[in-house]
């Protein structure tokens, strides 16, 4: 954990940020990675309208489709970031809440088998939220299996 740790600290772009984000997550097995937030939540509308931030290594067609469709803003999974704190199976969201567009697509295309962490509380004035998906076809148990090994 130390390198990459050295490394965000040294991070002098955004993309720096991001290479050393991903290159970590895959580092403890997380083969795709997205985290998208929003900043600036206490001005009005009317005043900013600040898009969702995206960064990801999902595959560059599902991104695009995610965020032409603004299928991350609308979701349960969403709502979860936005209500809760720590983390929870994708899986275990969709069995709570029911299916929605961004489960069935994650779904469709391979990724359904993640874990969600909120960022809820972890910067002022934004919200977001991280998720890990081992690889495509993942299970949810394999996600778990592997998140656990991660833990100290």
């Amino acid at each position: 954990m130390a390198p990459h740790i050295s490394r965000l600290i040294d991070a002098v772009t955004v993309e720096d940020v991001q290479k050393c984000l991903f290159e970590a997550m895959a580092s403890f097995g997380f083969q795709h990675t997205l985290y998208a937030a929003r900043y600036l939540l206490e001005l009005p509308t009317t005043v900013i309208h600040e898009e969702l931030e995206v960064w990801s290594n999902f595959p560059d067609s599902f991104v695009s489709t995610l965020t032409s469709q603004k299928m991350l803003q609308v979701s349960y999974w969403a709502q979860w970031a936005l209500l809760n704190v720590g983390f929870i199976t994708t899986e275990e969201i969709t069995r709570l809440h029911g299916p929605d567009t961004l489960s069935d697509f994650a779904r469709d295309k391979g990724f359904s088998g993640g874990i969600l962490f909120s960022l809820k509380g972890k910067v002022l004035r934004s919200n977001g939220a991280v998720w890990l998906n081992p690889g495509q076809d993942a299970t949810t148990e394999q996600t778990i299996t592997l998140w656990d090994k991660k833990q100290p």
